[in-house]
């Protein structure tokens, strides 16, 4: 979970020092929206669900193969 936490933590720090500020939106469908503000322009833009279920199917999996790897040493 603490590594999950920090890279978590490591990407809010980065979004902070590029003066990026991600905001969730009105959720209209299965779709996950988003709202975002980089230098005084604000736009849009979503993600499939599925997409993200995905990606986060992928980082855990790493994630456990890293705690794994730690175990095994």
């Amino acid at each position: 979970m603490r590594r999950v936490h920090s890279e978590l933590a490591n990407i809010n720090k980065e979004l902070r020092t590029r003066g990026i500020k991600v905001f969730k939106d009105d959720q209209v469908d299965t779709d996950l929206h988003f709202r975002y503000i980089y230098k005084g322009s604000e736009d849009k833009f979503e993600i499939s669900r599925d997409v993200a279920k995905a990606t986060i199917s992928v980082r855990i999996g790493k994630h456990v193969q890293a705690i794994m790897a730690e175990l095994n040493k």
